[in-house]
């Protein structure tokens, strides 16, 4: 390389040096003691301020914003207000400044890396964001108190007997919910981008009954009913309170429905006594003694209104309160007694009981059972009974079904 063309090199390489010095250095004159070009916090131009101008900027906009209320929460003719110190609302202005004029002018940087830093700035837009924070368990806590106010259980729909034997309806009602996570996370969201005062009508979800009017509706008489004897006492008291357990229960048209899901744990926990129960054969006391009652209740019941028996259990010996093979006994996690409700409508069951009875009603639809009449027989000896379901129509045999063979042992106690 010549040595002109070497002068002519340095020669550029000086000028083009000077081209970027030059505005460089006239930046950070102008940048100096003033917001870097290019600074803004949303539509408002920080650029010239001066460090005590971008203080009481950010200082001034905490303060109008903070003079509001953070929170109007409206529903129907109800409303919720809360101020920033009810939620513990803070902004971080000083933050906000210092990190407006923290651009180009950043103690930790050499002169160089802040003019750099500036020129960034002026060509592309730096927008300063101001902190927001608050207390999170407060808002929340004041959620949950206007829930406690405006939400409403749903209530469902349910059938009673009358004296007569006719059915009364009492019609479902829907709830409300106020959905709390969704709304907190939305109060979350608006609080940190500052919209305050924050204003929101309340909207509450609509929560369904679990039974519905339509399910009952249609339910117009008592399909069959079942009654056996018992004596007061532990025993007593054990059968009332499984038979509460069964009272108004809905099994719609397709279901398998379960004693034992039903009434629970037969446990002292759960209110159940004492009382004479046969384990593997022998005679003992444990509690909910008398519950094997009930279910032998409701089997006959089920049956007489044309259900389907899907899962019983003979006891190890004869039952006194219901003809042999037509017992069910139950026990907790280890036997259950469960039907289906094959028919095209929904049933619903009651229980009653006088203090020595124990009553079992099935309503349902009395054109399901096409105007047929049930009854059942056995036949066989007392140890070993064969149940069978008769149903007629017009004084005409239609089915003779047969349902088991039961095989007791003889009690020898």
């Amino acid at each position: 390389m010549s040595t002109n063309t070497k002068y002519i090199l340095l020669a550029l390489a000086t000028c083009l040096a000077l081209i970027v010095a030059i505005p460089a250095s006239v930046m950070a004159v102008v940048n100096q003691n003033r917001v870097a070009m290019g600074v803004y916090y949303g539509t408002e131009r920080l650029s010239g301020m001066s460090r005590e101008q971008v203080q009481d900027f950010f200082r001034q906009l905490a303060e109008k914003k903070l003079s509001n209320d953070a929170l109007i929460l409206t529903y129907q003719d109800k409303t919720w207000k809360y101020s920033p110190a009810d939620i513990k609302l803070e902004i971080h202005a000083e933050e906000a400044a210092a990190e407006a004029w923290r651009v180009g002018h950043d103690p930790e940087k050499t002169f160089a890396a802040n003019v750099a830093d500036q020129m960034a700035s002026a060509s592309v837009k730096r927008n300063i964001e101001l902190a927001v924070t608050y207390d999170e368990k407060a808002v929340e806590e004041k959620i949950n108190a206007i829930a406690r106010e405006i939400d409403v259980q749903p209530q469902d729909a349910a059938l009673t007997l009358q004296a007569d034997g006719s059915l009364k309806l009492l019609p479902g009602r829907n709830g409300s919910a106020l959905p709390k996570e969704e709304l907190l996370e939305k109060i979350g969201l608006y609080l940190k981008e500052l919209h305050l005062p924050l204003k929101l009508a309340l909207a509450p979800a609509v929560t369904a009954p679990a039974v519905k009017t339509s399910d009952l509706s249609p339910l117009n008489t008592i399909l069959a009913s079942y009654t056996t004897s018992y004596y007061p006492g532990d025993r007593g008291h054990n059968i009332e309170l499984a038979a509460g357990k069964l009272n108004q229960q809905l099994v719609r048209s397709g279901e398998v429905f379960s004693f034992n899901n039903a009434v629970g744990p037969r446990s002292k926990a759960n209110g159940f006594l004492d009382a004479g129960v046969i384990i593997d054969g022998k005679h003992a006391m444990d509690s909910g003694g008398g519950v094997c009652q009930v279910s032998s209740t409701l089997y006959n019941a089920i049956l007489l209104a044309g259900l389907t028996p899907v899962e019983r259990t003979a006891h190890f010996y004869p039952s006194s309160y219901v003809p042999a093979g037509r017992d069910a006994t139950v026990a907790d996690g280890l036997l259950d007694f469960t039907f289906r409700n094959q028919l095209p409508h929904n049933v619903y069951l009651f229980s009653s009981c006088t203090g020595s009875s124990i009553t079992i009603y099935v309503a349902g639809v009395g054109a399901d059972l096409d105007g047929c009449q049930i009854s059942l027989y056995t036949e066989g000896s007392h140890l070993h009974p064969s149940l069978y379901r008769v149903w007629t129509k017009n004084g005409q045999g239609i089915s003779n079904e047969f349902l088991h063979t039961d095989h007791y042992s003889e009690e020898t106690e």
